[in-house]
């Protein structure tokens, strides 16, 4: 993102829409990244290295 990065946008987001799915897709996914994601508000994370369905899957638990 050319302004801030997701984990600087989520308590933003959080703040205006407190009901919003939010999933950090990053290449750096590992326990501490999810640590401050969690922290952030940020509801689940995945590493850009996983397989896509991986994405769909978490994207469609939020909205099942």
């Amino acid at each position: 993102m050319p302004r801030m990065g997701g984990l600087e946008a989520a308590p933003q987001i959080r703040n205006l829409l407190p009901d919003a799915c939010l999933i950090l897709f990053t290449l750096y996914g590992n326990q501490e990244i999810e640590r401050v994601a969690k922290q952030a508000g940020i509801d689940a994370v995945i590493s850009k290295a996983d397989r896509g369905e991986k994405l769909i899957r978490a994207a469609k638990a939020f909205f099942a």
